[in-house]
């Protein structure tokens, strides 16, 4: 049974079963924990323990503090007494993997980083960083956005051909200020990924058509450092276009880490 529940101003997907291992899912950037739902069966009928949570700013979660967002979460694995976990990062919610890897990194059994977004100042240059150090642009830019009308919504983007996703985008960033995109760019603009301990303990998987991840030369990274990479077909959203061979992926992940 999949529970529903706030801690404090958190909102979790949880799901708690005989098997002591646990699995935590972080999902990305203007998403939800319920983003992982077609996982959520996979892992009920591999007797697996899940949360998924939704991120500041993000679904039910009323938190805006990040550093206080992480401590909900481990507030959340104390009192449920998941002591050992795995963790399925997602693009932007690698951050977060990063931030719990920096507080109880002892726990991790494993870190799957699914097309992430690990690196933005240090391996960006020109204009790019001279965007990411003046943060003014993405508040300017954010309020500009949110002018246009909202009512430029896909029901189902998955489904939709990968030519057209940047009018998803562009729909999306309409009700940026919503979700305040632009102050988490800002937060994740900060972030120097520069933690080689949390790459080389990190299973990476790469979209061929990812140019999110390549464009911030994630590729380079952890190319040297990571536990191991793989590169698949698909592009930024794999997980959702392509969730069969994600699916595989994680069973092939969670069986190296003796989880099913």
């Amino acid at each position: 049974m999949i529970l529903r529940k706030f801690r404090k101003n958190v909102f979790f997907h949880y799901s708690k079963n005989q098997n002591n291992k646990s699995v935590i899912l972080l999902h990305g950037l203007g998403g939800t924990g319920f983003a992982f739902k077609k996982l959520f069966g996979f892992l009920q009928n591999n007797n697996i323990s899940f949360l998924a949570s939704d991120h500041p700013s993000h679904g039910k979660t009323n938190e805006k503090d990040f550093n206080k967002y992480i401590d909900s979460i481990i507030d959340f694995l104390n009192e449920n007494k998941i002591e050992r976990f795995v963790i399925i990062a997602h693009s932007f919610g690698v951050e977060f993997a990063e931030m719990l890897f920096e507080r109880i990194n002892c726990r991790i059994d494993g870190i799957m980083l699914v097309t992430p977004i690990i690196e933005v100042k240090k391996q960006t240059k020109g204009f790019k960083l001279f965007i990411y150090k003046h943060k003014i642009i993405f508040n300017i830019t954010g309020n500009l956005m949110s002018l246009l009308p909202q009512r430029w919504r896909y029901p189902d983007y998955t489904s939709l051909r990968r030519k057209i996703y940047l009018f998803y985008w562009l729909s999306d960033m309409t009700h940026c200020n919503i979700k305040e995109y632009f102050k988490i760019q800002s937060f994740v603009s900060d972030k120097k990924m520069t933690n080689t301990e949390f790459i080389k303990k990190s299973q990476v998987y790469l979209g061929k058509s990812d140019v999110i991840t390549y464009s911030d030369l994630t590729y380079n990274l952890v190319a040297n450092y990571a536990e191991k990479t793989v590169i698949h077909y698909g592009d930024h959203l794999y997980p959702l276009k392509e969730y069969t061979v994600f699916e595989n992926d994680v069973f092939d992940f969670l069986k190296e880490k003796y989880y099913v």
